[in-house]
C-alpha cells in the first residue's frame, strides 16, 4: 500500500497551521469543557476519561486518557495506571 486515504480525515490535515506555535492539546482542552457530549467524552473516572476518536481508524476505536497531561505511561501513579487499566477492562 502506498497511501492511506481517508478522507472524513481532510479537514483536519487541511486546517491552517501557525508556523511556530504548538496546538493545544485537544484532550485537556476535553477535559477541562463541561459539554462531554460536545467533547466525545463518554465516561469520566477520577484519574481518565474514555474520549470517542473523531477519526477513527477503525470502527469503536477510543481513546483512553488519564485526566493529568504526562509525557509517558510511566508517568503515571500507580492509582492511576489502575483506574485506566479498569476503564480499557469496563
Amino acid at each position: 500500500m502506498d497511501r492511506l486515504w481517508a478522507p472524513w480525515r481532510l479537514s483536519y490535515v487541511a486546517a491552517p497551521k501557525t508556523p511556530g506555535v504548538e496546538p493545544a492539546c485537544f484532550l485537556c482542552a476535553a477535559l477541562a469543557a463541561e459539554n462531554d457530549r460536545g467533547n466525545l467524552v463518554v465516561t469520566r473516572t477520577d484519574s481518565g476519561a474514555v474520549v470517542l476518536n473523531k477519526y477513527p481508524y477503525s470502527n469503536g476505536h477510543v481513546l483512553i486518557v488519564p485526566n493529568a497531561h504526562k509525557a509517558t505511561p510511566a508517568d503515571l501513579t500507580d492509582g492511576e495506571t489502575l483506574d485506566l487499566q479498569r476503564l480499557l477492562v469496563r
